[in-house]
């Protein structure tokens, strides 16, 4: 999730103001319409003289805003989000264990039938947790593996074959053809499916951006939508890997984190690295050392340390 953050280290830095058109050099503020006037050029989001180099911070934002260090936008960090980072719950683990009584693993081979048959097909028959523990169902099963040597073993496969079933070896009540199209389901993040635990990234349910949208289905059900791809800073994220540039695995090469602008509202955002000490905060923000887990069992996150360099972010003072 979106990291914490313990004491400060102000930086300054200075913002472009306007300044007199023809002076060599001179960031006249944002284009109007999208259009510089007196010949002036569009450099970094700003009507500039032909020639001028864009200073590293060049924005001309309204109070309570940061000018973006990536691409010059002025960003509003304490503003609500447009989606519910951690709102959502992935759907609850289903086993198919061994170790599970036939009569259940029967029950949750039947309701993750459901899960399929609610996600891809126009009706689900009639699929219910109720109907999954009738007696009917039961019967059903027996008939697949009571002869079995193992019944319970026998069960299990069929139960795991369920789970991992693709949407296209779906077969629909009435026979109609699953839609396959509209969402992404595929279990191919080696080490995370199966476990219980949603890996996909998802802003709204997933535990850890690990594995790429849609790729974790057995633990978090079907995805709707485009793929979710890093983002750039003051975007919404849940985990560093939805930030561009972040690298949490190597901090002398990260550029991003996501931090938690306000874990009251629920609002995290990807903010600028600060790590290394000539890397220069954003006017409104200061550098702030993140907190990784508790590593020595005494109840306290500890910072983020790798080669003798702590991880640090740009947070926002105006979200203190």
């Amino acid at each position: 999730m979106a990291a914490l953050l313990l004491g400060a280290a102000l930086t300054a830095c200075s913002e472009v103001g306007n300044c007199e058109n023809g002076q060599p050099g001179c960031l006249a503020g944002p284009p109007e319409d999208g259009t510089c006037k007196l010949d002036l050029v569009l450099i970094h989001g700003t009507c500039s003289e032909p020639g001028a180099s864009a200073p590293p911070l060049a924005c001309l934002c309204k109070p309570g805003e940061i000018c973006s260090l990536d691409d010059y936008r002025c960003i509003d960090y304490c503003a609500p989000l447009d989606v519910e980072v951690g709102g959502s719950s992935a759907p609850a683990a289903i086993s198919c264990e061994t170790a599970n009584s036939f009569e259940l693993l029967c029950q949750n081979r039947c309701l993750l039938q459901c899960r399929q048959l609610q996600a891809f097909c126009a009706s689900d028959g009639g699929c219910s947790e109720e109907s999954c523990k009738s007696s009917a169902t039961q019967q059903a099963c027996q008939a697949e593996c009571g002869s079995a040597d193992s019944s319970a073993l026998c069960m299990a496969q069929l139960c795991g074959d369920m789970r991992a079933a693709s949407c296209r070896a779906l077969t629909c009540p009435q026979g109609t053809p699953p839609n396959c199209g509209a969402l992404a389901c595929r279990n191919a993040c080696a080490g995370y499916n199966f476990d219980g635990i949603c890996d996909d990234g998802d802003l709204r349910s997933a535990a850890s951006g690990i594995c790429a949208y849609g790729s974790d289905c057995a633990d978090c059900g079907p995805r709707s939508g485009e793929s979710i791809e890093p983002q750039p800073q003051g975007a919404a994220c849940a985990f560093h890997s939805g930030c561009i540039g972040a690298n949490p695995g190597n901090i002398a090469q990260a550029d991003a984190w996501c931090i938690d602008v306000d874990a009251t509202r629920g609002i995290s955002r990807c903010a600028p690295d600060c790590s290394d000490p000539e890397k220069t905060c954003p006017a409104g923000s200061a550098c702030f050392v993140l907190l990784g887990v508790d590593q020595d069992g005494d109840g306290e996150a500890e910072p983020l340390v790798q080669d003798g360099r702590t991880a640090s972010a740009c947070f926002p003072a105006q979200c203190q």
